[in-house]
């Protein structure tokens, strides 16, 4: 991780660093983005969630890449979407969130490099997998 970092991690509401995590990267109502200074949190974002339609996992991809979004923290993806972010240069992790239940449950995770990075194998290949 860079002495700069901007993490997202899929949250339900309201976000934000006390929020529950959302399971699932294209279900997530919003997104808790956390700009990170030497391991730090120096400011957060929340961002609200394209509605999921077929297809519609992929739309955020583009509004993180732009935010500057180096990594996300996932309990689930699709493997389309997973091949996105990768392409588009994020970093995709996975924690379940019995695991880390929470936006700050994450990060801490993902400060203590106790975060797997998330392989193909693992992503979801249907609605309601996890």
């Amino acid at each position: 991780m860079n002495d700069k970092y901007l993490l997202a991690v899929p949250s339900e509401a309201p976000g934000g660093l006390d929020s529950p995590r959302s399971g699932h990267f294209g279900h997530c109502p919003f997104f808790t983005l956390l700009s990170l200074e030497k391991g730090e949190v120096v400011a957060t974002e929340v961002l609200e969630n394209k509605p999921h339609q077929a297809g519609g996992c992929l739309a955020p991809i583009g509004v993180l890449q732009e935010k500057g979004v180096g990594g996300i923290v996932v309990g689930g993806i699709g493997k389309r979407p997973l091949l996105g972010m990768q392409e588009a240069g994020i970093t995709v992790l996975r924690a379940t969130v019995d695991d880390c239940p929470t936006v700050k449950a994450a990060l801490a995770k993902m400060l203590a490099g106790e975060i797997e990075v998330m392989r193909p194998e693992l992503a979801c290949s249907g609605h309601n997998c996890h």
